[in-house]
């Protein structure tokens, strides 16, 4: 596959090297049985028509699997920006589904997974007070914070909408996200933002779920992630509560 549709320099100088090879042997089987037909010298005949591919095949062939490689990458950077927030870099809906769809899929081969759902406080506070510029200031600097936070690979931002961010998590217990969910709170608290001449300092409170066993699907772990969410709002803002755990920051 990797001859037809190559996707790499490699990939490339395989290709070249393999179907310019193919047109010199085509070329000269088919001039073999020519030159016995016509009473050619066979090796004067033969050799001409496998040195004539050399010279052009190559090229040609060197071009198209370039374009191909470039179509290949333009079309990844067209799913990489489906999948993107706009505004933070962060997955959104599309590309929070596919991860989870995936993660749902091989849960039984995975030590946890866990959800991380993170609301900003007063948020439209914010929005009244510094205007949407400084409402989006704020989303994005929250992003910043979480991936400050969660500087792992195998941990993925994500942004439902609004002011709801999440984090997903793989390999992580319930008590680990749990904690990993109050360094986020502490981390946002004590980092204002700075929006030209001012500084905004807000909170955030979260709601933390894991994959059980019994879920029909990944958006079960959500569900009791946005529940805990509304237990830390309901409690007072700025807290951070874990389903199953129940443990309050």
């Amino acid at each position: 596959k990797r001859l037809m549709e190559p996707r790499s320099r490699a990939d490339k100088v395989r290709t070249t090297m393999f179907f310019s090879a193919l047109s010199m042997l085509l070329s000269a089987a088919f001039a073999a049985p020519l030159a016995i037909v016509m009473k050619w010298n066979i090796l004067e005949t033969v050799v001409p028509a496998a040195v004539i591919p050399l010279l052009i095949a190559p090229w040609m062939i060197w071009i198209m699997a370039d374009v191909t490689i470039r179509l290949f990458q333009a079309q990844e950077q067209l799913e990489q920006i489906a999948r993107t927030d706009p505004l933070t870099g962060a997955l959104n809906r599309r590309g929070t589904q596919e991860l989870l769809t995936k993660a749902f899929a091989r849960r039984h081969d995975e030590s946890g997974f866990c959800a991380i759902v993170l609301d900003i406080d007063n948020f439209k506070t914010v929005n009244d007070s510094y205007g949407h510029a400084g409402g989006d200031a704020v989303i994005v600097h929250v992003a910043a914070v979480m991936r400050m936070v969660f500087d792992r690979e195998d941990c993925h931002i994500a942004r439902f909408g609004g002011d709801e961010l999440g984090v997903l998590m793989p390999f992580l217990s319930i008590a680990e996200a749990t904690l990993a969910a109050e360094h986020l709170r502490a981390a946002i608290e004590r980092t204002p933002i700075v929006f030209g001449d001012r500084h905004i300092t807000i909170t955030a409170s979260i709601g933390v779920a894991e994959l059980l066993p019994g879920d029909e699907s990944a958006d079960f772990m959500l569900m009791r992630a946005d529940a805990s969410l509304y237990s830390a709002k309901m409690l007072g803002r700025n807290i951070v509560r874990a389903d199953r755990l129940r443990s309050a920051a």
